[in-house]
C-alpha cells in the first residue's frame, strides 16, 4: 500500500474510534481576504522534472550550534558569470539601446549552454512582425532566419544541446547572412539580395508574451530559452541588457529547486483561491537556512491551515472552527533544533483527514492528533501561500510570524506535482528564485 494511502487509512481508523462528526458547515466562509465563491480543490498538472548532470553538493560548515548553511547565500555578478533563464516563465533579456547601427548590417556574438532542444536565442522584426531576424534552437541545431521581401534560413549540421558553453557568431550584409558555431561555419550561409527593416527593442532568451502569436506565425515557436548566455556582443562591442525578466546568475553553485530568500513579502501562491476541505494531503522537499518560517497555509473567516518550521520543529496546526488542534515532529537527536537545517534535503509530508492529523519527516511519521469531532471541514478562502504569507503578522495560528528561508523543491498537492516555474508571475511575490537553488 502506498505510504500517503496507508497514512490516510490510519487517520480514518483513529477517526472511527473517536466518533464521527456531521461534516461541519458545507459552504465556503468569507476569508479575511474577501475571497468569495470559491470552488473546491482542484488538482494541478504534474511538474516536469528535467534530467540533471553532476549538480555542486552543498557543503555543509563544520558542527557547531547553529544552521549548516549561512542565511544569505552568496550572490554572483551576472556581468561575470552569465544570465540564467527559463527560471521563470517568459524570462528574457531586453535591449532597446543598440551599439552601432543595425538597419543594413549588423554583426552579434554570444555564448550559450543549455540541456534543452528548443529555445529562442535572439529576436528582432519591425513594428508589424513582417520583416524579422532570429536565432534559435530547432532540435539542438541552431537556426538562423531572417525575412524581409523574402526568408532566409540558416541552420547548423550539428547540436548543441549538451549543457557546454558554445559560441554564437550571426551576422548580415544587406541580403547576406552568415552563422559561426565554435569558429565553424555552419552550412547554408546565404547570399541573396533582401531589404530587411528592424526595430529595437531585440530580445535575448525569449520574448514579450503580448506577442507571442506574431512571433509564433515567424517562426513556428514562441519556446523560451532555458539556460545561460554569457559575453553578448553587437558590432564587437560589449553589449548589456536595458532590462531584464526572471533572469538570475549563471552560476555553477545552484541546483533545481525554488529559493525563498525571507525578505519582506516574500512568498508563492499556489492557489490564488483554495478550500483545504476535509481531506488534504501536503508534501514537499526542503532544505532550510532557518529554524523557524511559514512553509504553508491557508484561511478562511474563522478556519485556518498552518504548516510551519517553530523553533527548530516542523508543526501543522489546523482549525475546523471548533478550536485548533496541532502536530509536530521534533527529530530525536541532540541537536533535534537543527535538524531540518543541516544543509540536507528533507521529505515533508503533511496529511489532514477530516479532524485527524499527522507529519512525517524523511518518512517518519507522527503520531496522529484527534480534534474535535462534529468538525471536520477546514473552510479555507483564501490563496494557499507557500515559504510566506501576505499577512504574516496579523493571521491567526501562524507562531513563528516570519517568512520561511531556504530551498524547496517536489511540491504536491493531494498526490499532484505543481510545476513552481509554470505559475504566473502575479502568484510570485518579493524575492524568490524559482528553478534554482543556490547551494553555497
Amino acid at each position: 500500500m502506498h505510504p500517503t494511502h496507508f497514512l490516510i487509512f490510519l487517520c480514518l481508523t483513529l477517526l472511527a474510534k473517536a466518533g464521527r462528526g456531521d461534516g461541519g458547515n458545507d459552504f465556503l466562509r468569507t476569508s479575511t481576504e474577501g475571497a468569495r465563491g470559491v470552488p473546491p480543490l482542484s488538482t494541478l498538472a504534474p511538474e516536469v522534472r528535467r534530467p540533471v548532470d553532476t549538480v555542486p553538493l552543498t557543503t555543509p560548515r563544520p558542527k557547531l550550534e547553529g544552521c549548516a548553511l549561512p542565511l544569505d547565500p552568496k550572490r554572483e555578478n551576472e556581468k561575470e558569470v552569465g544570465y540564467r533563464l527559463g527560471t521563470q516563465r517568459y524570462s528574457r533579456l531586453k535591449f532597446s539601446t543598440p551599439r552601432g547601427k543595425y538597419k543594413k548590417r549588423f554583426d552579434f556574438r554570444l555564448e550559450f549552454k543549455t540541456r534543452e532542444s528548443e529555445g529562442i536565442l535572439f529576436y528582432s522584426s519591425n513594428r508589424d512582425h513582417n520583416h524579422y531576424a532570429a536565432v534559435y534552437l530547432e532540435e539542438g541545431k541552431v537556426v538562423f532566419t531572417f525575412k524581409g521581401e523574402e526568408a532566409v534560413i540558416i541552420k547548423s549540421r550539428f547540436i548543441y544541446n549538451d549543457d557546454t558553453w558554445h559560441i554564437v557568431e550571426f551576422n548580415r550584409d544587406q541580403g547576406n547572412g552568415k552563422l559561426v558555431i565554435n569558429e565553424q561555419l555552419a552550412e547554408g550561409s546565404a547570399q541573396n539580395p533582401i531589404h530587411l527593416e528592424l526595430n529595437v527593442p531585440f530580445y535575448m532568451g525569449g520574448v514579450d508574451p503580448d506577442e507571442y502569436n506574431l512571433v509564433q506565425a515567424n517562426l513556428n515557436t514562441t519556446s523560451s530559452f532555458t539556460g545561460c548566455i554569457r559575453n553578448i556582443q553587437m558590432n564587437s562591442f560589449q553589449f548589456e541588457p536595458s532590462e531584464t525578466f526572471g533572469v538570475i546568475p549563471c552560476s555553477e553553485n545552484v541546483e533545481l529547486g525554488s529559493y525563498f530568500s525571507g525578505d519582506p513579502n516574500t512568498y508563492v501562491k499556489l492557489k490564488e483561491r483554495f478550500k483545504v476541505g476535509e481531506v488534504f494531503n501536503l508534501k514537499m522537499d526542503i532544505k532550510p537556512r532557518v529554524i523557524s518560517g511559514v512553509l504553508a497555509a491557508a484561511h478562511g473567516k474563522k478556519d485556518y491551515y498552518v504548516l510551519e518550521l517553530h523553533n527548530g520543529h516542523l508543526q501543522l496546526t489546523v482549525e475546523n472552527g471548533k478550536g485548533p488542534v496541532t502536530a509536530s515532529f521534533t527529530a530525536d537527536s541532540p541537536d533535534h533544533k537543527y535538524h531540518l537545517c543541516d544543509g540536507q534535503w528533507h521529505t515533508i509530508q503533511a496529511v489532514k483527514s477530516k479532524n485527524v492529523i499527522t507529519l512525517s519527516v524523511d518518512s517518519m511519521f507522527t503520531s496522529p492528533k484527534i480534534g474535535p469531532a462534529h468538525s471536520t471541514s477546514t473552510d479555507t478562502g483564501s490563496a494557499l501561500f507557500l515559504g510566506g504569507h501576505r499577512l504574516i503578522k496579523k493571521v491567526r495560528g501562524i507562531q513563528s510570524r516570519t517568512p520561511y528561508v531556504g530551498c524547496v523543491r517536489n511540491v504536491t498537492i493531494n498526490d499532484e506535482r505543481v510545476d513552481l516555474t509554470m505559475l504566473p508571475s502575479t502568484l510570485i511575490s518579493g524575492n524568490v528564485d524559482i528553478g534554482y537553488c543556490p547551494t553555497n
